[in-house]
């Protein structure tokens, strides 16, 4: 008898230690990946909006295209089943500065309710120097900064994942400067590119 009581309590402290342990882990492993999303999210948001701001002047109209973008950007990031709130602590495309905090909600395996938090300064980077024998690839969507690739002379192209767009299905990439052109991840680059995604 004795020994049955000793089993289950074993077992149920195991159990125990095993839900302790997949929580703990399971929120590092968010605040990893939400900390790694916002940074690069923000990062692009203002970048992209500061050279929109150079070439078209800063407005209100800017100012919620970048908002739209950085919460798009961060949704894709982030896990599906929890919920992410995004408060702007500061957006100014003319100055090209970008300030966000986003909280992640979410629900543990033992039914527990977490959450992390991160929050991310950038600025824009005004002279965005190159590197000698180093190429930037570009990618957009909807004019919108979507990766930056530093490429070394000679090496073959690099293609990032297929965006999403709500109602629209992801065709393939077309290159900016002549609307024709498609990356090819066999050909070696030898110049700075810049792509669009194209959706129908």
């Amino acid at each position: 008898m004795k020994n049955i009581i000793f089993g289950g309590a074993g077992i149920a402290i195991i159990v125990i230690v095993s839900a302790i342990l997949l929580s703990v882990t399971g929120r590092g492993t968010r605040s990893h990946e939400l900390n790694l999303a916002v940074a690069r999210a923000v990062k692009n948001t203002v970048q992209a909006g500061y050279e929109r701001a150079c070439e078209e002047g800063n407005s209100k109209a800017l100012t919620e295209e970048m908002t739209a973008y950085l919460g798009q950007a961060v949704l894709q990031s982030v896990h599906s089943e929890a919920s992410v709130e995004i408060d702007i602590l500061e957006m100014d495309p003319e100055k090209g500065v970008v300030s966000a905090k986003v909280t992640e909600k979410f629900t543990y395996p033992n039914g527990k309710k977490g959450q992390v938090s991160v929050r991310k300064t950038a600025i824009a980077d005004r002279q965005a120097p190159e590197e000698a024998n180093n190429y930037i690839i570009r990618y957009y969507v909807n004019d919108w900064l979507y990766k930056e690739y530093s490429i070394c002379k000679g090496d073959p192209m690099i293609e990032p994942k297929a965006p999403v767009m709500p109602g629209k299905q992801f065709k393939g990439w077309i290159n900016k400067a002549n609307q024709t052109k498609k990356p090819d991840t066999e050909m070696e680059v030898d110049k700075n590119y810049d792509f669009e995604a194209v959706f129908e």
